[in-house]
């Protein structure tokens, strides 16, 4: 009965004990936050195709303020290879950079235009996309980059003298970040 007695009161001083600690974490713990923000309307921050260059052995076209552009092979050898020069600005107000990465830009096509681009998606081309900066780009507004997409021919189709595919450029995924 004594042992009952000491496991008891044991228990009771452990629960005393926590009670105490969460009152006083309660009254303690004051939280203050100062300091201002500030925000824009998400339609102010815009990166966007501005057009393409020269350098093109393909026929590439983006308009200015495009989310899209367009780069035409047409392929005739195994090994033949044509590029798309593009140009991207970021045309938010100024405060505004964007945050370009390679992944940013995605590549469809003709044969598998609900897909992004993956190499191991086509038996016929490679695609690489090369971007003109390395690692991430902190694009201020008005200001340009450039991209090339390289498409080259893996195999031929029978019967085949040249095959024209359309490829499709989107930009996707851009960040936003304060100047």
């Amino acid at each position: 009965m004594k042992k009952k007695k000491n496991v008891g009161l044991a228990v009771i001083i452990l629960l005393a004990i926590v009670a105490m600690g969460i009152g006083y974490a309660i009254t303690a713990a004051n939280l203050t936050v100062t300091g201002t923000a500030n925000a824009t309307a998400s339609d102010e921050f815009e990166v966007a195709f501005d057009g393409v260059t020269t350098g093109s052995t393909g026929t590439a076209t983006a308009t200015a303020k495009s989310q899209t552009g367009t780069c035409v092979v047409t392929l005739d050898t195994v090994g033949q290879e044509q590029s798309c020069v593009f140009e991207v600005m970021n045309y938010s107000p100024a405060g505004i950079n964007a945050a370009l990465v390679d992944t940013n830009l995605k590549v469809y096509s003709d044969s598998g235009y609900t897909n992004v681009w993956t190499n191991s998606s086509s038996q016929y081309f490679t695609v690489v996309v090369t971007p003109g900066w390395s690692g991430t780009k902190n694009l201020t507004p008005n200001e340009t980059t450039t991209f090339t997409v390289t498409v080259t021919l893996k195999k031929a189709w029978v019967g085949d003298t040249a095959h024209t595919e359309n490829f499709y450029v989107k930009l996707a995924d851009i960040n936003a970040v304060q100047a």
